[in-house]
């Protein structure tokens, strides 16, 4: 897709008619686990010998960035530059959601799952020039949680808990691994709850120890799928559960995803488009890695929602 038809995708009041296809805004995440200062001037020195000029924005305050955004587009931007991991990812795409643009990645976050699924490098300096020359763009889902975009999966139960004893520091260290510790740590805590579920209008109801609601199929890198046939830009998205805590039933899970056998822990509950989810004591909700609130919780799947430049 080239650069017109990505910047005509959707239009909005207050954009100029007119996009600067030779300005970039870059969002940089100096707290991403594999972040360089080098990096920065690698993007200038690439961009530039493209014709392109880039705006850097250090954030610290994500409630700032959407604001920021706005303006740069205001000025004529529609590229943007996501310089850190899925979470940056996320941030960018809340506020860029039904706004013409085209985002590029620039992967130095801890697992980076994104880039590593649609196939962006994970060396920066490759990743820079297919972020500075590419033409070509991916449009992908959106799961929208009261107002934020996610890109990758919300979940309750063993992830979030899991998560309560896991800091950035350990996420940069160990990666996925730093997930698994924080599961082991907290085994004793692991429980099944009752779920209620309405799943575009038809209900269902389990006992699970996670429910696991995925827009990408996979948890980390691309070869450990929890659903083989998930698919990133087709308009839904799966709801998972694991139904028991017992080492057999972890087991099974690890087996389910390494080997891609025949399900034994992983059950599909159903797919769909908006999807509530509701249980009788509060629950930890995460998204993407990071805990966003309790339950209940409500995710809507947003159809091919942010265009993501790819190789």
């Amino acid at each position: 897709m080239d650069a017109e038809k990505v910047a005509a995708v959707v239009k909005t009041d207050n954009q100029p008619a007119e996009m600067d296809k030779n300005h970039c805004f870059a969002v940089i995440s100096d707290k991403a686990g594999h972040f360089s200062k080098d990096v920065i001037q690698e993007i200038s020195e690439v961009f530039s010998s493209n014709g392109i000029t880039v705006e850097f924005y250090h954030y610290s305050d994500a409630a700032k960035v959407a604001g920021d955004v706005t303006q740069a587009q205001i000025k004529g931007c529609y590229s943007f530059l996501a310089v850190g991991g899925d979470g940056t990812v996320g941030l960018l795409a809340s506020s860029l959601y039904g706004k013409p643009h085209r985002l590029a990645i620039i992967p130095v976050g801890t697992t980076n799952t994104l880039a590593r699924t649609l196939g962006i490098p994970l060396v920066p300096k490759e990743a820079i020039n297919v972020a500075a020359s590419s033409n070509n763009v991916r449009a992908v889902d959106g799961l929208e949680v009261n107002g934020k975009i996610f890109i990758l999966n919300v979940s309750m139960g063993l992830s979030s808990i899991s998560l309560d004893s896991v800091d950035s520091k350990q996420k940069s260290k160990f990666g996925v691994l730093a997930y698994v510790l924080g599961i082991i740590r907290n085994y004793k805590r692991i429980t099944a709850y009752s779920y209620d579920l309405q799943i575009d209008g038809i209900s269902h109801n389990t006992r699970a120890v996670e429910i696991h609601v995925t827009n990408i199929g996979v948890i980390g890198v691309p070869q450990l799928r929890v659903y083989q046939n998930s698919c990133i830009d087709d308009g839904k998205a799966e709801v998972l559960s694991l139904r028991h805590r017992s080492f057999r039933e972890f087991f099974n899970l690890l087996l389910d995803i390494l080997t891609r056998r025949k399900r034994q822990a992983i059950r599909l509950i159903g797919k769909g488009e908006d999807i509530i989810i509701t249980s009788k004591s509060p629950i930890a909700v995460q998204a993407d890695g990071d805990i966003l609130q309790e339950t209940p919780v409500r995710i809507k799947v947003l159809s091919k929602a942010i265009n993501i430049v790819i190789p």
